[in-house]
């Protein structure tokens, strides 16, 4: 495959092991690579898409306890939903048409009923768009929310603490994170905007202070550095650090990386083909590691424990590969091998690719 964007990590075709979903922009075609529970994967034959796909999300849509994908297509401002057979085979659905421009999706339950809502990040439409669940995978458009300039990726969690999912977005344009608070029916209320300044490109969420409440970690591709936002425990985030990382980061992961019970920061940097690690002192407070080169063209991570000694290693998508860093327990990295050269590699998700509980 030419140029895959985005991949997703997944028991597809329901055998106990984890199998892959990955899409070109370049072809606009997906690939399913089922794992034969030994780590060995076998390709389907393409599955055509819209035109320019730039993102991809699992979860079960329709409600068959079976992993469904959803795709967008940005140039064609588009969402395919692809429902699984259980054989991971994929059947494309009615094309839901966008705002302008999608760049992100995520799947997640939004009004408690237990099936997953569609949300995109529609850049140039400006907006959050959110699409209900009829609970078997139809969906129709609930409503938009327009939160700045350019919306580039989201995210869904428990922002103000009530048990209900709300969404932040990251707006490079604007220089800004937007938060939007869930009124626990899945309709949104315009939240606190924090603003940042820079290039703000990538984000994830976690308790990285260690008192009971999501935060947010921002990657900044403009400062190369990240920005470290904790949460009052209602919704309402504070800058509280700004720490350097390597040149460009443009993904990021949380995970406890030196064993210690809290969560650490790690990002992808594809100016210098580097890996940053960040080690976290309990209360959002960082030190950072010398950085370590998985590979050509460092674009996005992931974390898991590859070699089942009880640390959390990491992958990395490098141009034309996927490379193995392995962690000593104390959050320092060497890179063990590269694998599965798939044209150039720009996203994954990872997970137990071999059965064997590692």
């Amino acid at each position: 495959m030419e140029q895959p964007r985005s991949l997703v990590a997944n028991d597809f075709d329901d055998d106990g092991d984890i199998d892959i979903a990955v899409v070109s922009d370049w072809t606009w075609t997906m690939l399913i690579l089922t794992n034969d529970g030994f780590g060995n994967f076998f390709i389907s034959l393409p599955i055509a898409l819209g035109s320019f796909p730039v993102a991809v999300s699992a979860g079960d849509l329709d409600g068959d306890n079976r992993v469904d994908l959803t795709v967008v297509n940005s140039t064609d401002d588009s969402i395919m939903t692809l429902m699984n057979d259980d054989k991971a085979q994929f059947n494309p659905h009615p094309v839901i048409e966008l705002a302008d421009t999608p760049f992100d999706v995520i799947a997640a339950d939004l009004d408690g009923d237990n099936a997953p809502e569609i949300i995109t990040a529609n850049g140039q439409g400006h907006g959050i768009s959110v699409f209900s669940n009829s609970g078997e995978g139809t969906f129709t458009l609930a409503h938009i929310n327009v939160v700045g300039a350019f919306p580039f990726r989201v995210i869904a969690a428990d922002l103000d603490g009530d048990s209900d999912v709300d969404i932040a977005a990251v707006d490079p344009a604007s220089e800004r994170v937007a938060i939007l608070t869930n009124d626990g029916s899945g309709r949104f209320d315009t939240g606190p905007t924090i603003a940042l300044g820079g290039f703000p490109r990538c984000m994830a969420a976690s308790d990285i202070d260690n008192d009971g409440d999501v935060d947010l970690v921002v990657g900044d591709s403009s400062e190369d550095a990240i920005h470290v936002l904790t949460n009052d425990g209602h919704g309402t985030f504070f800058v509280d650090g700004l720490y350097d990382v390597g040149d460009r980061p443009i993904d990021i992961v949380l995970a406890d990386f030196d064993g210690d019970g809290d969560d650490d920061v790690a990002t992808a940097n594809d100016d210098d083909d580097s890996v940053s690690i960040l080690i976290n002192n309990g209360l959002a407070g960082f030190t950072l590691l010398p950085r370590f080169y998985p590979g050509e063209v460092t674009r996005a991570l992931s974390a898991a424990d590859i070699d089942d000694d009880g640390d959390i290693d990491i992958l990395t998508a490098n141009g034309r590969t996927i490379g193995v860093s392995l962690n000593d327990g104390h959050g320092a990295f060497h890179v063990e091998r590269q694998i599965i050269a798939i044209g150039s590699s720009l996203a994954i998700v990872t997970a137990d690719v071999d059965g064997d509980g590692d």
